[in-house]
């Protein structure tokens, strides 16, 4: 009945939210789990749509001293630069960082924009643990994220090169979650 409830909940959401104009891509999810553990706290309004999409690693943000330049959010009025960032490790949550799907291009509005992963592992029976990690958008992914590895191993409990992919459950959080 408790499963129920939740997954009318998150229907409803994802509904509320589509009415809204504000459907997301990839697609919505509706997966709970039994237990979870989390590496991290944020707070996400009732509205914040949740998205199931995959994960990667690309080990160009792992480089503390890597250029903002590189990136799609590097100058223009939305980017990172113009906000006296200028290095990968100058950014607050470093190295929790990459590329999402919201980022279309250089100079995206939704550069800075905070997004949670929640990352679901099943165990001997059957108990799942979800680890959670956020990650600060800076640059380019199609349909998916792409993170410094330092980020999957975090989420993956240092299994990123293993896996290389991994699906996981995505809503963004107020930017200030990472620190922004």
């Amino acid at each position: 009945m408790r499963l129920l409830s939740s997954l009318t909940i998150l229907s409803s959401l994802w509904a509320f939210a589509s009415a809204q104009g504000s459907t997301p891509s990839p697609t919505p999810t509706t997966s709970t789990s039994a237990t979870s553990t989390s590496s991290s706290t944020a707070t996400a309004t009732p509205t914040t749509p949740l998205i199931s999409t995959t994960v990667s690693y690309d080990t160009l943000y792992d480089n503390k001293a890597g250029s903002l330049s590189s990136v799609a959010c590097s100058d223009g009025s939305y980017g990172l630069l113009t906000k006296n960032y200028t290095t990968f490790g100058s950014l607050p949550n470093y190295p929790l960082i990459g590329g999402a799907f919201s980022i279309a291009g250089w100079n995206s509005p939704n550069c800075g924009s905070c997004y949670e992963l929640a990352y679901t592992t099943t165990g001997a029976g059957n108990t799942t643990t979800t680890t959670r990690v956020n990650i600060l958008a800076i640059d380019v992914a199609v349909n998916s994220f792409n993170i410094a590895l330092g980020g999957l191993n975090r989420l993956t409990g240092g299994r990123g090169v293993e896996l290389g992919r991994v699906n996981v459950v995505a809503r963004q959080v107020a930017s200030s979650v990472c620190g922004l």
